[in-house]
């Protein structure tokens, strides 16, 4: 189970689908047997190539709890892999059959694993977070009288140059230019991190997160926060959401990317995230299929990543699984209505995973799409629409004068991420931004409860702010714009206004 991707599935499906596919191996081993001849021979040779299988799972492994992607900062894997594979056709040449005792010997050494591999599986399972009944029993103590709710919503990968410094002229987005006006919003702020792992939970626990090991052990994965030597399980962590449920205010959450639900259930009233929906979408047939047909299974083979993106058509997206993305986008959106009118919760956490790539919206004709031909323009489109939406459930339902609305990005537009893996593939209207020198700000807009105009902050702070902003909003101690300016004057050290901030202090 991966612990951070909308690929990450439930420890059933993944298990059925290794007896599917050691059912198929076994049939085929037996075919092979019993016809003799080149079958035979290609069988043995299949037999120790898969042997290469979990050598390469672990380089993406180590490659995954690193930060770096083993398959791009290796420019001499290609030559090196058409070498050994050189090598080992050889060797089969002329040491078939010591080769082949030596496989089925390593093979037999390790077959006790599968017993552990299950077992823990089954254990992952049993122990799978999600919120109960117990949670909303009455254990809380006592709030305060609420004046204001928060919904803080996270848009994945949202930019403040191309939002709203230098987006294109054929680019509208009149919900958040409006929103915008209303609100108080900042001019430079920065995020605590370029990537969603480390920048996510940085924002939740208030702390910069240098580092996420999803391996760490039996108390499950831990965040490594600046200037600590020992990591802390996620679970363990103070969050936001831990603290404002200790302040007796009640959370709810639903998001992409984070398997929030298994980290926070303790934490929370009401949780959904990528995982919970498309298990309940797709059912457990439909998992199943998803993840034998997925990128995840495919990378597992040596080589895989190439196979991988030469078997996908030049739309750069492609690779990125559109579909899966579409339909991540429109459950979080179903819940997240859901959720922001929900007049128990006095904090409802919501992290989108627009306007990040694949691209799943034409603004042309303002329909959703999983051709993944758009540009990063069209899904800040659908952002635009999402707002928009978001903004009439809570009219609707007479919440919007009474909510205190955080919009904010978790990491901004990595276009030159974007130029260096998809080189020569920028879409027209993206190209011109390629060029420019790096921006690292996000938008942070702020419309308080209750509060009307718009209000402009320009020093610069890091977003990792959040987690005290939305407690002191939850205590009502933030009231009017002028309020929100002195209580940043006061919070924002100097290093924390380092737009790479996190890359002195994670060393």
């Amino acid at each position: 189970m991966n612990y951070s991707h909308d690929d990450a599935l439930p420890a059933p499906v993944i298990s059925f689908d290794v007896l599917i596919v050691a059912a198929l191996l076994f049939c085929g081993a037996r075919l092979a047997r019993r016809s003799g001849g080149w079958l035979l021979e290609l069988a043995r040779i299949s037999f120790l190539l898969l042997l290469l299988v979990p050598v390469n799972v672990l380089r993406l492994r180590l490659g995954a709890v690193s930060g770096e992607s083993s398959n791009h900062v290796l420019p001499l894997f290609a030559p090196l892999a058409a070498l050994a594979i050189a090598l080992f056709l050889l060797a089969f040449s002329r040491f078939k059959r010591e080769l082949l005792a030596l496989g089925t010997k390593v093979t037999l050494l390790f077959s006790p694993f599968v017993l552990v591999t299950f077992g823990q599986a089954a254990w992952q399972w049993r122990k799978e977070g999600r919120p109960s009944a117990a949670n909303t029993a009455g254990i809380l103590p006592a709030a305060q009288k609420r004046r204001q709710r928060v919904v803080w919503i996270v848009f994945d990968e949202l930019d403040q140059r191309a939002t709203f410094l230098l987006r294109p002229s054929s680019v509208a987005l009149p919900e958040l230019d409006d929103l915008r006006a209303r609100s108080w919003h900042a001019e430079n702020a920065y995020p605590p991190n370029r990537l969603t792992m480390m920048a996510i939970p940085s924002l939740l626990t208030g702390k910069i997160v240098c580092s996420l090991d999803p391996t760490a052990g039996a108390s499950g994965p831990s965040l490594k926060m600046a200037g600590e030597f020992k990591g802390v399980p996620v679970s363990e962590t103070a969050t936001v959401f831990k603290r404002a449920r200790e302040l007796g205010f009640r959370v709810g959450v639903v998001g992409w990317y984070h398997p929030y639900c298994r980290s926070f259930a303790a934490d929370v009233e009401r949780c959904e995230d990528a995982r919970t929906l498309v298990a309940k979408h797709l059912g457990l047939w439909g998992q199943m299929k998803h993840a034998l047909a997925s990128d995840e299974m495919i990378a597992s083979l040596p080589l895989g990543y190439r196979l991988l993106n030469r078997r996908k058509t030049k739309a750069r997206r492609i690779a990125y699984g559109p579909e899966l993305h579409l339909l991540i986008y429109q459950e979080v959106m179903q819940e997240a209505k859901s959720l922001i009118v929900d007049r128990n919760v006095d904090l409802a956490f919501v992290h989108f995973p627009i306007p990040h790539l694949p691209e799943i919206f034409d603004r042309r004709t303002g329909e959703a799409t999983a051709s993944g031909e758009g540009s990063y323009f069209d899904n800040l489109a659908l952002v635009d629409r999402t707002v928009g939406e978001l903004r009439r459930v809570l009219e609707n339902a007479g919440l919007w004068d009474e909510t205190s609305l955080l919009l904010m990005s978790d990491h901004w537009w990595r276009i030159d991420a974007y130029d260096f893996f998809f080189k020569g593939d920028l879409r027209a209207e993206e190209r011109p931004f390629a060029s420019l020198p790096l921006d690292a700000r996000v938008p942070f807009l702020l419309k308080l409860a209750g509060a009307g105009g718009g209000r402009s902050y320009d020093k610069p702070f890091n977003t990792v702010l959040a987690h005290d902003l939305v407690l002191a909003l939850l205590r009502d101690e933030l009231r009017h714009p002028e309020d929100v300016d002195r209580w940043f004057d006061e919070k924002a050290s100097a290093q924390a206004k380092d737009p790479f901030f996190y890359l002195y202090v994670c060393k």
